[in-house]
């Protein structure tokens, strides 16, 4: 989803941690063989994954999604700041 403003954006992420037990994750497969999710809250699409490259890669993505997403962090990349110091 794109939000405007950006505590939209944030409210969204803390909803989506506090309500995981209601996400439902659709696997799929491209055209060119890679593995995706699409992830829904409410029934509404919420988020789309990065490409994995086996059907494993994809569940685990996702395990790690359920399993850390309600103490997760979030990381603010607008202003292109450098967050990780080499």
């Amino acid at each position: 989803m794109k939000y405007e403003l950006k505590f939209e954006s944030e409210e969204a992420i803390e909803y989506f941690k506090s309500n995981i037990g209601l996400a439902v994750f659709e696997k799929h497969r491209s055209a060119g063989g890679k593995y995706f999710f699409r992830l829904f809250l409410d029934g509404a699409p919420f988020a789309l994954s990065r490409k994995y490259t086996t059907e494993l890669r994809v569940q685990k993505g996702i395990d790690e999604i359920v399993k850390h997403a309600s103490d997760s962090e979030i990381l603010d990349f607008s202003d292109n700041d450098l967050v990780f110091a080499d």
